[in-house]
């Protein structure tokens, strides 16, 4: 028999919930999320998108989700290149969404503007720049749900902060998960939950 990574899992997110999902390494998290966007199936039990079994609209439900990672992947191209990342380019929608993400004092600071190459791993830039510039991705590909997966970790306080303002600015009409190890990031959240010994409890804030 197969040890569960999760058991007994039961909640239910809304349109336009901001969600905290906060545990120790090892918890579980990333389990959650794989679950959650698709990549893995429950071993029983369902899970249902308004209603409609998920395995029915599957991709459908992928294209909905922006991923932002505690690391984000940056090709050695400009930065218009990273945003669009394999999408046709609208330069006008790669701005309004490095605007969205809190970029564009940045971006006009730069006389190559966004057509300025980042470098390899993005060298070019601070690493609060890079977690943006994986927000303004995640934006540009319309996703209507962002998953946050320890994105600040990375991150000095400072910078963090700045980067949950963001975060807090574009939550409207979109479901956020946030997930990380520290629970004072998770204190604008609408619910937080908390993972231990393999099971999801919804936490009071």
């Amino acid at each position: 028999q197969k040890e569960l990574l999760i058991k007994d899992l039961e909640l239910k997110i809304e349109k336009g919930q901001y969600v905290g999902i906060y545990g120790k390494s090892g918890a579980g998290k990333t389990t959650f999320i794989d679950l959650f966007s698709g990549l893995i199936t429950p071993s029983s039990g369902s899970i249902k998108i308004n209603s409609i079994e998920r395995q029915n609209i599957l991709p459908e439900w992928k294209s909905l989700i922006g991923y932002v990672p505690q690391k984000i992947y940056l090709n050695n191209t400009s930065i218009k290149d990273n945003v669009a990342f394999g999408l046709s380019m609208d330069e006008k929608k790669i701005l309004t969404c490095l605007k969205d993400a809190q970029l564009s004092d940045f971006i006009n600071s730069l006389a190559q503007g966004i057509d300025t190459i980042v470098g390899e791993n993005g060298v070019n830039l601070s690493g609060g720049q890079i977690q943006r510039l994986g927000i303004a991705r995640a934006l540009y590909r319309n996703s209507k749900i962002l998953i946050f997966d320890e994105s600040t970790n990375s991150l000095d306080n400072e910078t963090e902060n700045a980067f949950m303002q963001v975060i807090d600015m574009i939550k409207d009409e979109r479901i956020i998960l946030f997930v990380s190890h520290k629970l004072s990031l998770l204190n604008k959240c609408d619910k937080v939950y908390k993972i231990k010994d393999k099971k999801l409890n919804l936490k009071k804030i």
